[in-house]
């Protein structure tokens, strides 16, 4: 016989040990469960501890006929089950939310809105609850129920405190006596101790002011500093109002320049031409033969334009020859790759290639 108090509205096993398509529909209040002995009964609670804790681990649970394994429970609100199939090893929560069973770990968000633990769940052979245990175990359940224990580990830790504190106050009780006695041998010094000690305070005293000494110098030097740069940003800002017009100037007459030098370069050509027009003017009985020239130089103009024209179309060619030729050799190569790697039966058509 099981006694179940649970809000479970009903339990579905399926070819979950001898239990091939169970369903248990539950009451609100006070469930009882009565049957002969092997005829299922402990499974049932076996079948729920899988559900909450996934133990047993294994297959030893699962029908003999084979078959997935499942176990499904409705709690009004929401619907668990754990599957044990060819493919999955898991939970179901709902319709979509899947989860897996790894290790043996339940899935935080099955824990959650199950909420059962150990004190819910029974086994056959336990003894009956908390009437067996001591009246201090018992004390001891009740006070982790009403969240006490959090109390007694407080007061346990703070007596572990005091008596290490005890232990440390002792130990320092000692240590004192043995420095008091070491003390006595050094009476003569306390006076130096005093001496040291004013000398210790001006030495920091000292320090102290030679550190603010430094920082005062760098504060100096920092200001001096802005203080250059200010003058010179000062005397270069007085300076623009006279430097602009010049460099305005100075632009102006580096063009003017360009311009002469370009007159002179004219001027020059223009000399030039002079001298030849002259040169041509005494020499005007070759004025046939310089005609002549004239269109002869002309013709070759135009063949040197032509023969630059056909080096160019020469070079292209050669390039392109070289193209050819070794896009050739790659095209052989690849050629080669193909036969070789290719199968004699296309794999496409199923021609021979």
């Amino acid at each position: 016989m099981i006694i179940l108090t649970t809000m479970i509205k009903s339990l579905k096993l399926h070819n979950f040990q001898s239990h091939q398509d169970t369903t248990l529909e539950f009451d609100p209040r006070v469930n009882v469960i009565v049957g002969a002995s092997d005829s299922g009964k402990t499974a049932i609670i076996r079948a729920l501890r899988w559900l909450r804790w996934n133990r047993p681990l294994g297959d030893e649970f699962r029908s003999t006929w084979g078959g997935d394994t499942s176990v499904s429970i409705d709690l009004g609100e929401h619907e668990i089950s754990r599957l044990r199939t060819k493919d999955f090893n898991g939970y179901v929560l709902g319709i979509n939310d899947v989860f897996e069973a790894t290790k043996g770990d339940v899935p935080t968000e099955i824990t959650d809105i199950l909420n059962i633990g150990e004190i819910n769940l029974q086994q056959q052979l336990d003894s009956p609850f908390l009437l067996s245990e001591s009246p201090g175990a018992v004390a001891e359940h009740f006070n982790h129920v009403a969240h006490l224990d959090q109390i007694d580990l407080g007061l346990r830790n703070v007596q572990s405190w005091i008596r290490q504190l005890e232990q440390d106050i002792k130990s320092d009780e000692r240590r004192r006596s043995e420095l008091e006695e070491e003390l006595k041998q050094f009476e003569h010094l306390e006076q130096f101790e005093v001496e040291v000690e004013v000398l210790e305070g001006l030495e920091q005293d000292m320090i102290q002011k030679i550190n603010h000494k430094r920082q005062l110098q760098s504060i100096v030097d920092e200001l001096n500093q802005i203080f250059t740069s200010k003058q010179a940003l000062q005397s270069k800002i007085s300076m623009e109002v006279v430097l602009i017009p010049i460099l305005e100037a100075t632009e102006r007459k580096r063009a003017k320049m360009q311009e002469v030098q370009k007159l002179k370069d004219l001027v020059y050509e223009i000399e030039d031409t002079q001298k030849v027009i002259e040169s041509w003017s005494t020499t005007t009985e070759m004025e046939r033969e310089v005609s002549e020239l004239i269109i002869l130089y002309q013709k070759r103009r135009k063949l040197k334009t032509d023969l630059d024209n056909l080096n160019i179309l020469y070079n292209n060619v050669e390039d392109t020859h070289m193209e050819y030729d070794t896009q050739m050799t790659k095209l052989k190569a690849m050629e080669k790759t193909f036969h070789n790697e290719f199968p004699d039966i296309c794999p496409l058509c199923g021609k021979p290639k």
